[in-house]
């Protein structure tokens, strides 16, 4: 075989090996994205899922710096002295306190991110009324495995249902970023004492693994009816719907 002939040859392979390899990488990429899509699109399905998908664990604020929520770091809740959350604590560290209407919600894959729809403003100069924000609530469907994840049992709040919300900015505003960008929150504390139910309190007490559907009705999860996250939540929560209905 002649030089000319083998370097014709040899450049054909290499030629197909690199569109083999561009083709496989273009594959897999949609079938990442797929697989984290946003299932909200075909609510039956997602409604299966949150129906299958069981609770990996009941409490796990332990380990919570080894756990895929790092983008949920915030306010740290202070142990000096056992001091606990107040609402005077969350109003001042949070960037916006608003009352406001979940919309929908998107599955990301470490997270779930709602929009939600503005009905009163307690704290933050530049946003208004029936104005959209989108908030990472800090619980998702784990597809890999098929289970639910939350910290430290967060509810998920429920699409059509008004909530009090202490947040903070996840991005900072610049000419570069669209308004939904700009308009990104998380919880001021990671967990369910940035999030408040506007009128009755519904608890849930865990005793075995659950999924989003065994909880959609309720607010807060607890270990049990005398916990003391119920004794820190609910003067808070009482002082928040005192002030609303003497609004």
């Amino acid at each position: 075989m002649s030089r000319k002939i083998l370097n014709l040859t040899l450049n054909k392979i290499i030629t197909i090996v690199i569109i083999f390899i561009v083709i496989s990488n273009i594959i897999a990429a949609i079938l990442t994205r797929f697989s984290y899509t946003d299932y909200t699109e075909d609510y039956k399905t997602f409604k299966k899922l949150k129906e299958s998908y069981y609770s990996e664990a009941v409490f796990f604020r332990k380990e919570l710096e080894a756990s895929n929520f790092s983008e949920f770091a915030s306010v740290e809740k202070e142990t000096k002295n056992n001091l606990t959350y107040d609402y005077e604590f969350l109003f001042k560290e949070s960037d916006i306190v608003v009352s406001a209407l979940k919309v929908n919600e998107d599955q990301k894959r470490f997270s779930t991110l709602s929009k939600m729809k503005i009905s009163t403003i307690n704290k933050g100069k530049s946003l208004i009324k029936d104005e959209y924000i989108f908030l990472y609530e800090p619980y998702y469907l784990y597809f890999e495995d098929k289970t639910f994840r939350n910290i430290d049992g967060y509810i998920p709040m429920m699409k059509n249902e008004e909530y009090f919300l202490f947040l903070k900015r996840k991005y900072e505003d610049n000419e570069y970023r669209n308004d939904e960008q700009n308009n990104m929150f998380v919880l001021t504390t990671r967990d369910s004492f940035s999030k408040y139910p506007i009128g009755n309190l519904n608890l849930f007490v865990v005793n075995k693994p659950y999924t989003v559907i065994d909880i959609e009705d309720y607010d807060l999860a607890v270990e049990s009816i005398n916990s003391d996250i119920i004794n820190e939540y609910k003067p808070i929560y009482n002082k928040i719907n005192e002030n609303i209905n003497n609004q």
